[in-house]
């Protein structure tokens, strides 16, 4: 967390976060699209919903509910960091305030949604 807390932009957290996969997939998925013609933002897009995807994967097959949360989360990042890019082009305090709001607000809303509804599930007493 030490490289990525400074971030000042939503990407720049995303490629500091996990620095292995974000080289396999820069390596063997975003250069390659490239490389047959995608523009940045395709190749980008198509490397979120391959993450999405299975961070949707870890969450869905522990808790046994395929709910889309964490695959709508991770899309979300797409338009969310584009505002924050208009609002912040030079990042900064702004950009870096962006990125906290998503790790303090965003990721526990996903985390609570799947709360929500694996109670609901699990233990629905009383017809709540």
């Amino acid at each position: 967390l030490r490289l990525c807390r400074n971030a000042e932009s939503v990407p720049a957290f995303w490629s500091k976060w996990n620095i292995p996969v974000h080289r396999f997939a820069r390596r063997h998925i975003y250069i390659p699209l490239l490389r047959s013609g995608f523009s940045r933002f395709q190749a980008g897009l198509v490397v979120f919903m391959i993450s999405a995807f299975f961070h949707e994967i870890l969450v869905s097959i522990p808790l046994k509910m395929l709910r889309f949360w964490a695959f709508f989360g991770m899309l979300s990042q797409v338009p969310y960091a584009y505002i924050v890019s208009r609002l912040f082009p030079n990042g900064g305090q702004g950009g870096n305030l962006a990125v906290w709001l998503t790790l303090i607000i965003g990721q526990p809303l996903a985390i609570l949604a799947y709360f929500h509804d694996y109670f609901i599930i699990h233990y629905n007493v009383g017809g709540i």
